[in-house]
């Protein structure tokens, strides 16, 4: 087919490097010899042909970047749009804009606004963009209070954190923030409300891209406290069976906690499993930053949560079925 093209490459001393066609031929005596002659041509092939890719290998991280600034871009507008007609309830159309304008415009924001931009630019599409703007538009609400600082700590805090360590503090919150301790409990209405809540968060977060976390990063960072825990009901099962489960039916199952949980909430160990924790799992003291990250998100994530229910009718008639079968008398 025509003469092979022989050539002769620098290798080290003592030995030789022959190249046909896409062939490497290394005639040496001894192995670290032919380990610096790969390392050589790697490097020089680098070089190269890194100079020759780079424009369109900057090209694409460019288009990826403008992608999500964009799409900040858009969201942070929306939440603001949203936040001025909120306002108008109380005031009118100027001064809502007098308000809105004093909270973009404060240098504290500023900063923060800063800060977000540039976490949204380096992690591009893994940046925690939705949790990033709830939190600029409480900052935005609350200029002027120097007890605000938990909100610039949460998002200096997120620089560190990746999607799963957000869901799995945002989860946790969500668990928490259902199962708060009653001394009564005289509405079967509001019990099972709490548990239908946890019910469609098990279902929504199931949907995200959940894997094993690292407990001891996220006490590294100050988001959760080293070995403590609740003192009423620190286990997962007690602490969701004794909130939202009513007793009259805990009696009328004979069955335990972890049980009813299983058979109402299979879903929960199966997250608990993707986060790569053991059950039945104690549920570990969120820090203040973190509670903070989970309260001034709790708005958006109700409204995720809200629009994926709204979208899938099947498992709201398997849920509802199942609450007709269990909890409601004939």
């Amino acid at each position: 087919m025509g003469d092979d093209i022989n050539q002769k490459a620098e290798a080290a001393e003592g030995s030789s490097v022959i190249q046909a066609l896409r062939d490497v031929y290394v005639v040496g005596p001894t192995l670290p010899q032919i380990l610096e002659t790969v390392d050589f041509q790697i490097k020089n092939q680098f070089e190269s042909l890194l100079y020759k890719h780079a424009p369109s290998i900057i090209q694409q991280e460019m288009s990826k970047v403008k992608e999500s600034i964009d799409n900040f871009n858009s969201k942070i507008n929306e939440r603001i749009t949203e936040e001025f007609k909120s306002l108008l309830f109380s005031v009118n159309e100027d001064q809502a804009a007098k308000n809105l304008t004093e909270g973009v415009s404060d240098s504290n924001f500023q900063y923060l606004f800063k800060e977000s931009i540039e976490q949204v630019i380096r992690k591009k599409d893994q940046a925690p963009q939705d949790v990033l703007i709830e939190l600029l538009i409480n900052k935005v609400n609350n200029v002027g209070n120097n007890n605000d600082y938990l909100i610039e700590e949460a998002i200096n805090t997120l620089k560190y954190l990746n999607k799963n360590h957000i869901n799995f503090i945002l989860f946790i919150g969500e668990i928490i923030n259902n199962t708060g301790i009653y001394r009564e409990r005289p509405f079967q209405f509001i019990e099972l409300t709490h548990l239908s809540q946890i019910k469609w968060t098990c279902y929504y977060f199931l949907e995200q891209d959940l894997s094993k976390i690292d407990i001891d990063y996220l006490r590294y960072k100050g988001l959760i406290f080293e070995n403590k825990y609740y003192v009423h009901n620190p286990e997962v099962y007690d602490r969701i069976g004794n909130s939202c489960i009513p007793q009259e039916f805990k009696n009328k199952f004979n069955k335990s906690n972890e049980e009813l949980i299983r058979l109402f909430l299979p879903e929960l160990d199966i997250i608990l499993e993707k986060f790569g924790l053991t059950t039945p799992y104690q549920i570990d003291v969120l820090s203040k930053i973190a509670d903070t990250i989970c309260i001034k998100n709790r708005y958006n994530l109700m409204k995720n949560i809200e629009k994926y229910r709204n979208n899938n009718k099947t498992l709201q008639d398997e849920w509802r079925n199942t609450l007709s079968e269990h909890f409601i008398d004939e």
